[in-house]
């Protein structure tokens, strides 16, 4: 048996015992105006007035009535009573509003009264003034266009109410309400460090909204939303060292901050800052890779991200200014590494020349010495002599051939090396 059904049954009960008491007084008092007439309905019972219509007469007889002033007294005190203790125990303002109170308990399906209008900004101060609001239904409530409501009872959410008017069962009560419209939220001047510890700063702006569900717009719902999503949100709740709640709005953009300073910290200045490719942006890259992070995050949050627009990452004018000695401490370095590289090749280049040079001269000295023994002449003490002498020679060529090689290698290294350090300063 339901708890309206056993409140029928009692008043049934009540309204049975009521009716009884009330025959019972006529039966003691007796009265049968068929026999016993008064005067002035002489002449209306003469007129063959129906046996019923008198019993409803006798009913109705001063003496009779009489009887039933205890159970009007009752009920009238009892009645006050319940008003008083409705009064004192949910500490409403005045007994009409206890009365009230009283009244939609006592017809939960139809409470009686106007739908009370819940206004989303004045939502928690007007809690503090409507009993409907602090304590829960049965009552009517009406949500306007863009607002939807979730509902409690006994602590345990219940339901999602969309725009219009609703009737609140008994023990519920609205939790939040909430606007299911897109909205903007701004960050500007957003604090930003890399992973070499360089700070950045940068503007973002983002548009969300309550998750629809892939629902879209339409003439019937202008502003469509999911109950699951809605439900999620509305528990999305931050709890501040001052007591103050931080509701569902408030986390894309702490969310959306947070994700992004987690993605610039594990990158470089220079590689945010310039592109390795060509063909790919780094801003582009990193704008793509925080959406898809905040987008996902916030969807278990019941919130959908509409659009991001990142600004442009800016470092200080210390920053640039160093970056600035720095990109022309490394171009002069190249520059000098290349004329260096440049002053060797040619000096190589010289050497190899004067070297092939003496080597032709000296072939040439022995073709013309190995003539005059084939005509028939004996080699003569200054032709071995000359021969010595020409061994000799080629001999230091070929030892200085190798130590002009050495030099140019120790040369191109140390300019290599001088290059790199420049580079790391």
């Amino acid at each position: 048996m339901s708890e309206q059904q056993s409140k029928r049954y009692l008043q049934l009960a009540l309204g049975l015992v009521f009716v009884g008491a009330w025959l019972f007084a006529r039966y003691i008092e007796r009265i049968d105006l068929a026999v016993n007439t008064p005067t002035y309905l002489q002449a209306f019972v003469g007129a063959g007035v129906p046996r019923a219509l008198l019993f409803v007469m006798e009913l109705f007889s001063p003496r009779v009535l009489r009887h039933l002033i205890p159970f009007g007294v009752g009920w009238y005190l009892a009645r006050q009573a319940t008003l008083s203790l409705v009064q004192d125990l949910f500490d409403l303002s005045s007994p009409t509003a206890a009365e009230s109170f009283l009244q939609r308990y006592v017809l939960p399906d139809s409470p009686p009264g106007r739908p009370l209008k819940i206004e989303r900004r004045t939502f928690h101060k007007d809690r503090l003034q409507s009993p409907l609001l602090r304590y829960g239904g049965p009552g009517k409530i009406t949500l306007a266009q863009a607002d939807v409501a979730t509902t409690e009872r006994n602590g345990r959410f219940m339901r999602v109410l969309g725009p219009g008017e609703h009737n609140l069962r008994p023990y519920e009560y609205v939790r939040s309400v909430l606007d299911v419209r897109s909205q903007e939220r701004p960050r500007y001047g957003l604090r930003l460090f890399t992973q070499d510890g360089i700070e950045l700063r940068t503007d973002m702006v983002l548009t969300f909204c309550i998750g629809r569900g892939g629902r879209e717009v339409d003439e019937q719902t202008p502003y469509p939303y999911d109950d699951e999503q809605v439900r999620r949100a509305a528990y999305t709740e931050i709890l501040l060292e001052d007591g103050h709640k931080q509701g569902w709005n408030a986390q894309p953009i702490l969310t959306a901050e947070r994700v992004l300073r987690e993605l610039v910290s594990k990158q470089p200045l220079d590689k945010l800052l310039y592109r390795d490719n060509p063909h790919l942006n780094p801003h582009e890259l990193l704008l793509e890779k925080f959406e898809a992070t905040a987008k996902q995050q916030l969807a278990d949050m019941g919130i959908d991200l509409l659009a991001v627009r990142l600004g442009r990452l800016e470092a200080p004018d210390s920053v640039t200014q160093q970056l600035i000695e720095h990109w022309r401490a490394h171009w002069q370095s190249q520059q000098r590494e290349q004329q260096g590289t440049s002053a060797a090749v040619a000096h190589r280049q010289l050497e190899d020349a004067r070297t092939k040079a003496k080597a032709e001269a000296v072939r040439q000295i022995l073709r013309e010495i190995q003539i005059t023994p084939a005509q028939g002449h004996a080699p003569t003490p200054q032709d071995v002599l000359a021969l010595r002498l020409l061994d000799a020679l080629g001999n230091m060529t070929q030892r200085a051939n190798a130590i002009r090689e050495t030099n140019r290698i120790r040369l191109v290294r140390e300019q290599l090396l001088l290059g790199k350090e420049e580079k790391e300063l």
